[in-house]
């Protein structure tokens, strides 16, 4: 990586800002690409500790970088004590924490009289619930103490972001400064498009990563009962949790229908869906998925395509609200096939579904809007004795 100074802001009388994760690499795009260059565009001096190959300064921001830890375990032990050492060491003003498993640093650095900020990318205990690497036996146990840590920590802190409204209001008894930053796109990386979606290829785009959780396996059974006289196929991209569900749906008759791409750049990503025909956008039904707050779901109606969702009560309602797409059951593969079939013998229908997605992130969901809370939050913080 070069040494890069992109969009320095050198004589900014701003405050100097520490961003801390073990769990997102160093460029990951709510923390580096938003929170971050948002912080150095208003003045801050931002210090980026995380997941990388090898410091640098980037966009204005200095990237500390830290090796990826080793297994989870590493995480939550060798890991948090890298970061301690490095926190102890500079002179933030601010330290904005990402990860459940550096609360014991933020709390540290809390009795320490640091400013510290706690990022909540998602409900943390609901998701220990469902991990299968915990033992069934001990996943409420676990659940009930992170819970009760997190919320001891936070109420020490000088400010709570949460990634949705939902998991602010958690947060909101605990007399801390408590703001929603929605992870909405950036309005520069989707610019207007000329093509629509009738004119593009008939394919559809399924990203984020080939998982149970993404009901890869119902997806690809859907292809299955496409007429068989339809043109479309199914990009699928990210990284697979298990090469056992891999190997098994590659043996599906669907997966004839499917160009598995693996892990994608973010430029690449980008420029497959704004050729794509339309996005599915499916969950299974876990507790942390019942919000609306997939980042692929807002990328896909920033390039301006229909999107096809689960039809989880908040999903419906976001659906019949704003009419961008089809709610559908996520582990009914045939309900799956009928929207995809839907949508591709609508084409006028669909392209207006996709102009009205655009125009929504155009008008509310995108980072902008966003931006303003964080940097507001930064201002009462400092403004704090």
């Amino acid at each position: 990586m070069k040494e890069m100074n992109l969009v320095a802001n050198e004589n900014a009388s701003g405050a100097d800002v520490v961003h801390l994760s073990t769990a997102h690499s160093v460029f990951d795009v709510r923390i580096f690409k938003k929170e971050c260059i948002s912080l150095v565009q208003a003045g801050h001096h931002v210090t980026l500790i995380a997941n990388g190959d090898q410091d640098a300064t980037v966009n204005g921001v200095k990237i500390r970088a830290l090796s990826a830890p080793k297994g989870r375990l590493a995480r939550g032990t060798s890991a948090v004590w890298r970061v301690y050492r490095q926190t102890i060491r500079h002179k933030g003003k601010i330290f904005h924490f990402h990860d459940p498993e550096l609360l014991p640093v933020a709390l540290l650095l809390s009795l320490r009289k640091k400013k510290v900020i706690y990022d909540v990318h998602e409900n943390w205990p609901e998701t220990v619930l469902h991990k299968d690497w915990i033992p069934k036996s001990f996943r409420k146990l676990i659940s009930k103490l992170l819970s009760t840590f997190e919320r001891f920590t936070a109420a020490r802190m000088a400010g709570v972001v949460a990634a949705v409204e939902e998991i602010a209001s958690g947060f909101e008894n605990l007399h801390v400064p408590v703001v929603s930053v929605r992870n909405y796109p950036l309005l520069e990386e989707f610019p207007s498009r000329s093509n629509v979606p009738s004119s593009r290829s008939r394919m559809g785009v399924h990203f984020g990563g080939v998982s149970s959780e993404r009901v890869v396996f119902e997806t690809v059974r859907a292809l299955e009962y496409l007429p068989s006289d339809i043109d479309f196929r199914l990009e699928l991209a990210g990284v697979c949790d298990s090469p056992e569900l891999l190997a098994t749906i590659g043996q599906l008759p669907g997966w004839a229908r499917v160009d598995y791409i693996g892990l994608i750049s973010r430029p690449r990503m980008l420029e497959e869906m704004g050729n794509a025909f339309m996005a599915l956008i499916l969950y299974s039904d876990c507790p942390n998925h019942m919000d609306v707050r997939s980042n692929r779901l807002f990328e896909a109606l920033a390039a301006g395509i229909p999107v096809i969702v689960p039809n989880f009560p908040k999903w419906q309602e976001f659906i019949g609200d704003y009419q961008c797409g089809l709610a559908v059951d996520p582990h009914d593969p045939e309900s799956i096939a009928e929207a995809i079939t839907y949508l591709l013998e609508h084409m006028q229908e669909a392209t207006l579904m996709g102009m009205r997605g655009r125009k929504l992130f155009e008008k509310e969901f995108n980072w902008k809007g966003e931006e303003v809370k964080l940097l507001r939050l930064y201002e009462t913080i400092l403004l704090a004795n």
